[in-house]
């Protein structure tokens, strides 16, 4: 009788193509649904964990006009896109302030897109010696800090180590390859600060002399604070923007907060859809299933009297629902994973937040669940016609000809 059972459900469904492509589909669209959701909501949660293992300041001071032009998070993500910058005196008078444990400047030079250049890309440079943000990461995926003339690529830039590039007609050597944050520091290039000056000089020398004859060592576009541990980040931040004239002081940890709020929403929203999906699908399914077994109670009854159980009958409608969402679940999930794989990085420039892909053997879990959650709706779709079409009476439907 089981063999019999699903010999009828394999049939039942070849000799209904529409309808078995149709929930097919509807098992698809379900699964890349839970997939794509799982993925976007685990990938951003991954993007804002290593955003706050890459970030070691209590507070970030940029040029008021930069923070005027900017949006907290875009300061915190990916540094400023213009050419404002500060007196280096202004983080030397920093260390003077109780409570202020560190402080190290970054310099900021964006390459342009023409023949001066390989690519357009923003170089960042720090000072070794007072840095506590990138040399740790730095020391991830390199052995050593850069030399001059010497520079680090962010995971997303198209360059091999060892590869030489240009930056106005200057040439610099890539060393190594950073790990992958998820954010736009993927898609720079870091340097000491000898080697940012000597890029400096060279746009000067092109016409293009951002600092107006200045000095690149008497210059930052930000300033780094590490709080000693005890003291009150907040007062500091509001002592900062009250004493010195032309910056502003901003506190990491409401920047997260930020981004933190928008990862939120998007996952509500994400949560909310697949919610949607997956009560239409199981409707949609239902009501297919509730009418079909409607139209093949003579059929059934036929199955009764040769012996077939109330039990097998049920059984035949579950592994139709069961089989129709397995396909379909395997064909979404495998979409979904595709189109995840090939596009993750346009979708993640698009909602402007930190987003790392999970590794393979993360994705291949979500897969499988996402799967086999897919498949259940399939079941808990067939059960109530599979429990009416169980107690149908045989000799009643017989009777009137059905």
């Amino acid at each position: 009788m089981k063999e019999i059972s699903r010999d009828l459900s394999i049939k039942n469904l070849i000799a209904s193509p529409v309808r078995s492509i149709g929930l097919i589909l509807l098992s698809a669209l379900l699964s890349f649904a839970i997939t794509a959701g799982s993925i976007v909501t685990g990938s951003l949660e991954r993007g804002i964990d290593s955003l706050n293992a890459r970030l070691g300041a209590d507070i970030f001071i940029v040029d008021e006009e930069s923070a005027a032009a900017e949006d907290n998070g875009d300061i915190i993500l990916g540094g400023t896109d213009d050419n404002h910058y500060m007196e280096r005196s202004v983080a030397d008078s920093l260390l003077t302030y109780e409570g202020i444990e560190l402080v190290s400047g970054q310099l900021f030079l964006t390459s342009l897109s023409s023949g001066c250049c390989s690519f357009p890309v923003k170089i960042v440079g720090y000072d070794p010696e007072t840095d506590f943000t990138i040399s740790p990461w730095i020391k991830e995926s390199h052995s050593s800090i850069p030399g001059d003339m010497e520079v680090l690529a962010g995971s997303n830039l198209s360059v091999s180590v060892g590869e030489s590039i240009s930056f106005y007609d200057t040439k610099v050597k890539v060393v190594a390859k950073l790990d992958k944050t998820g954010t736009d520091l993927d898609s720079s290039v870091y340097a000491n600060i000898n080697t940012l000056g000597a890029l400096h000089r060279a746009a000067a020398a092109k016409g293009l002399d951002y600092l107006d004859g200045a000095e690149p060592q008497s210059r930052l576009s930000s300033i780094l604070i590490k709080v000693s541990e005890g003291s009150d980040i907040s007062e500091l931040v509001k002592r900062i923007n009250m004493d010195l004239d032309g910056v502003k002081a901003i506190r990491t940890k409401a920047m997260i907060s930020g981004i933190s709020a928008g990862l939120s929403g998007i996952s509500s929203v994400i949560a909310a859809l697949v919610g949607v999906v997956w009560l239409l699908t199981i409707a949609v399914m239902m009501t297919v299933f509730v009418i079909t077994g409607s139209l093949r109670k003579r059929e059934f009854a036929s199955l009764r009297i040769i012996g077939v159980s109330a039990k097998a009958l049920a059984g035949i409608v579950i592994k139709e629902g069961l089989l129709l969402c397995a396909a379909g679940s395997i064909f979404g999930t495998v979409i979904s994973i595709i189109v995840f794989i090939l596009f993750g990085q346009a979708f993640a420039g698009l909602i402007g937040l930190p987003y790392l892909l999970p590794n393979l053997g993360t994705l291949l879990v979500t897969a499988v669940l996402s799967a086999a959650a897919a498949s259940g709706s399939g079941i808990v779709s067939s059960l109530i016609p599979a429990f009416a079409i169980s107690r149908i009476d045989t000799a009643l439907i017989l009777r009137e000809g059905y």
